[in-house]
């Protein structure tokens, strides 16, 4: 969500009034605040503003976009959404192949790489060399777009 500058009090730290969203968004900033003054508090040790936002994180820290996009292509297969499961992984694929695309190339031979690994993915299944979970686990270690 943004925030114009026309929209942000300075002096108060909150949203305005002229933005349609303004109570939630000075709820969601007094939480997140309130979470940061528990942090610092109950800290026992001198705290960097980095380690906070690295508790605030969690354990797990910054996932990548991949990785959420794969815990949900996960969570819809586990929950038998099928075709909305496979399209996304699909989609996966395809954002991947975008942003490994060579320029250099010329487009012709660009199609046809991605053709080609999409076939060899496909014969893969077929012979039962390649679960469709697979595709999930390689997504989920996937750290592009952090």
């Amino acid at each position: 969500q943004y925030v114009f500058e026309k929209d942000w009090d300075k002096t108060a730290g909150k949203v305005k009034r002229t933005h349609p969203n303004y109570r939630k968004l000075n709820n969601f900033l007094m939480k997140r605040l309130t979470e940061v003054n528990d942090i610092y508090f109950e800290s026992k040790d001198r705290i960097t503003p980095k380690q906070i936002k690295q508790k605030l994180k969690g354990p797990g820290g910054l996932k990548s976009f991949f990785a959420l996009a794969a815990e949900r292509i996960k969570d819809k297969y586990e929950r038998g959404t099928f075709s909305v499961a496979k399209s996304e992984l699909s989609i996966l694929y395809n954002l991947e192949e975008f942003l490994n695309l060579k320029t250099s190339k010329n487009k012709s031979t660009v199609i046809k790489e991605i053709k080609e690994r999409r076939r060899e993915r496909i014969s893969r299944a077929k012979r039962a060399e390649y679960m469709w979970m697979d595709g999930v686990n390689y997504f989920q270690k996937s750290t592009a777009l952090r």
